[in-house]
């Protein structure tokens, strides 16, 4: 399934300065990295170049050896939970 957000959030210079967010291209595959978050399996390609905050794991392909879509499948497709099952996750 996708869905289209639009936002109009802004981040000014200092915000960049301060909280160090991540870059993130238009085309960036996102998703959690941190938490019980991870097991909510959520997945996302951005729409535009934008901040992120850094417990998002952006991950951009190089599309002359791995078409980006064909690998947004694949991660939606894969479940973060079996990587940790075992593992403590904090709350």
């Amino acid at each position: 399934m996708i869905i289209k957000l639009i936002f109009v959030d802004k981040i000014n210079k200092k915000a960049v300065e301060d909280l160090k967010p991540i870059y993130a291209k238009k085309g960036t595959i996102v998703f959690p990295k941190s938490g019980a978050a991870i097991l909510t399996n959520n997945r996302a390609i951005l729409g535009i170049d934008c901040y992120i905050v850094n417990h998002l794991a952006p991950i951009e392909t190089n599309e002359k050896k791995l078409i980006n879509k064909f690998f947004y499948f694949w991660v939606c497709n894969k479940d973060a939970g079996e990587d940790i099952r075992d593992s403590v996750i904090l709350h």
